[in-house]
């Protein structure tokens, strides 16, 4: 049977994310960590993500050039439900028998902080 994985928090250091309001609606990016762990469990493990717009990344490659896209969930507007609704849908996307299968799954979009990058 599957390992039910939860959202447990969603947490940027940046400050408080959903009260964020972008200078450009179209052209911004910040850090988000979804904390999710087994369900029923108080336990969690953070996964990173930078919330930004096409627009944002253009300019990202043109001030530093060729960008990797792991970690990003890319949008279209700054919409805190939208972008929770995306990291839930995406949560429950990740199943496995163990922990360690459904985090791996979820390293696949976002870092872990307990990835094991050397292997």
């Amino acid at each position: 049977m599957p390992l039910q994985v939860e959202l447990k928090g969603l947490h940027s250091p940046d400050g408080d994310w959903r009260d964020f309001r972008p200078d450009e609606g179209d052209c911004f990016g910040f850090f988000l960590q979804a904390m999710v762990g087994p369900s029923g469990v108080l336990s969690e493990e953070s996964f990173d993500f930078t919330v930004c717009t096409p627009k944002w990344l253009q300019i990202r490659c043109r001030e530093q050039g060729p960008l990797w896209g792991h970690g990003l969930l890319i949008v279209d507007g700054y919409d805190p439900a939208k972008i929770e609704t995306e990291i839930r849908k995406l949560i429950a996307r990740c199943a496995g028998e163990t922990w360690e299968q459904c985090a791996a799954g979820l390293s696949r979009f976002g870092h872990w902080e307990f990835a094991d990058y050397q292997s």
